[in-house]
């Protein structure tokens, strides 16, 4: 599978894969304890991931699935730290 565009995890559509590049902070996420409870979950640079289902209306939280196994819920300023690039 090739990589293409590359962006935040808040922003993939529902039911597409992409690959994590890296956790990215961003003035609003800048916290080391968010970045550690996110590799504590599984959310770590190799893994694939592929949002399941938005709350109502597209609202929080999300729920990711983390390499075919996992489902997490995460709030989309949380998901907006995590950097992905989508698969082809």
């Amino acid at each position: 599978m090739q990589q293409q565009e590359a962006f935040t995890l808040d922003k993939l559509t529902k039911n597409s894969p992409a690959i994590i590049t890296k956790i990215c902070a961003t003035p609003f996420t800048d916290n080391n304890n968010l970045e550690q409870r996110l590799l504590a979950m599984g959310f770590v640079e190799g893994a694939t991931v592929t949002i399941r289902h938005f709350n109502w209306l597209g609202g929080d939280p999300m729920v990711v699935e983390i390499d075919a196994g996992a489902l997490i819920a995460l709030r989309k300023m949380e998901a907006s730290s995590i950097c992905v690039q989508t698969l082809r």
